[in-house]
């Protein structure tokens, strides 16, 4: 390759007699850069060691008179970089200690500077999130202010957006009013319950996709969990504790149910039939007998019921119990308050962490954007509530 055929030249050129400096010149030069770039102000002592240590013009000198110590100034950038490395990169940094061979060593501290300079840009873009998202809210703001301003009335410009809020404001009573946060976060769940031609609420609008696809993942994550329930509940103790198995279920599921909004009969009887194959190559493999055919019955015909989900027993509890992990992740706070998942939904669990990142992030964008107009609403039914 390039870079193999770049590196040998510098091995060629550094075992001449006497060696060729020249190209190790030119790292250092490089090196210089990019390490007062990742130190960035030249008032600090760290920056002046480096522009004094790495001059080039002394560099070209001792180059010239065949007196470079190259090892000590590499040993000095690494010093350099421990100084200035975030601590996910010590091990690296500390690994180039170990290095002897002098081209080996060049390449491994490019290699690592090149994750420092990814870390540093990582940096600035956290520092400037808060500020870039603050500006996203704003805008997003002003340019909805402008489209309700365009409208004869408010209120008919919110029509969705009230009637939304509304139902899950009167869900929550007839406790004491709700907090605006309990009502915000009701009507968000309630979203996952909806049909796929429901009329979204006008706050909503922008974010009408990605929360129809989400509801459509938590869907398909949920038949995926009643299905393992019900071939573990039929087929009992033979196969229980076989991790295994569930990870290779879970896996077969999935790929048949991908791409379905919502599986119907047709899609669940291949799923029953792959699962029905499955389990007996599993329950063979480990010395027990097939299953009879009153039990295969009994799973097929458990699983294909699956498409009227509102009336079946296994997913209307593991659907509610999917929406309560949510719920918990939605009012849960601080980086430690981690929610426990439900019994049941383990098999996809990292599909609904997944799933509660992106709800969350929409959720909170969104609360963030429109707060002003849920406050005035919610405002508004605790009055005509009273």
């Amino acid at each position: 390759t390039v870079q193999r055929a770049f590196w040998d030249a510098i091995r060629d050129k550094l075992d001449e007699d006497p060696p060729d400096y020249s190209q190790a010149v030119l790292l250092l030069g490089e090196i210089k850069e990019f390490l007062l770039q990742l130190v960035v102000s030249p008032d600090t002592p760290t920056y002046k060691q480096i522009d004094s240590y790495l001059d080039l013009e002394q560099i070209l000198k001792e180059a010239e008179r065949g007196a470079l110590d190259i090892k000590s100034r590499a040993d000095f950038i690494i010093d350099s970089m421990a100084r200035i490395c975030s601590p996910a990169r010590d091990s690296a940094v500390a690994a180039l200690r170990e290095q002897t061979d002098i081209v080996d060593l060049f390449k491994g501290i490019f290699a690592v500077l090149e994750l420092m300079k990814v870390d540093m840009a990582n940096f600035h873009l956290q520092q400037l999130k808060p500020h870039l998202q603050a500006q996203a809210i704003e805008y997003e703001r002003s340019k909805f202010k402008i489209l309700l301003d365009a409208q004869d009335s408010r209120e008919e410009a919110l029509k969705f957006t009230t009637e939304w809020l509304k139902s899950a404001y009167r869900a929550l009573l007839p406790d004491k009013p709700p907090r605006v946060e309990d009502v915000l976060n009701a009507a968000f769940l309630q979203i996952f319950s909806w049909e796929p031609d429901r009329m979204y609420p006008e706050t909503l609008a922008l974010d009408e996709i990605r929360l129809k696809e989400l509801s459509i993942r938590l869907s398909l994550a949920v038949h995926c969990a009643c299905v393992i329930i019900i071939t573990f509940n039929s087929v009992g103790g033979a196969i229980t504790g076989l991790s295994e198995f569930v990870l290779k279920l879970r896996s077969t599921i999935a790929v048949i149910l991908q791409g379905h909004l919502k599986p119907d009969s047709d899609v669940l009887k291949s799923v029953s039939e792959q699962v029905i194959k499955e389990t007996n190559q599993c329950l063979e493999s480990h010395g027990f007998p097939t299953l009879p055919e009153a039990k295969i019955h009994d799973i097929k015909m458990k699983i294909e019921t699956l498409n009227n989900p509102k009336s079946h027993p296994v997913y209307k509890v593991i659907s509610q119990r999917s929406v309560d992990f949510l719920r918990g992740v939605l009012t849960s706070t601080g980086a430690n308050n981690t929610v426990e998942m439900p019994n049941g939904l383990a098999p996809v669990q990292d599909e609904l962490k997944e799933i509660a990142r992106n709800f969350i992030k929409i959720v909170s964008f969104n609360k963030a954007v429109f707060a002003p107009y849920y406050d005035d609403i919610i405002a508004e039914l605790r009055e005509s509530n009273k």
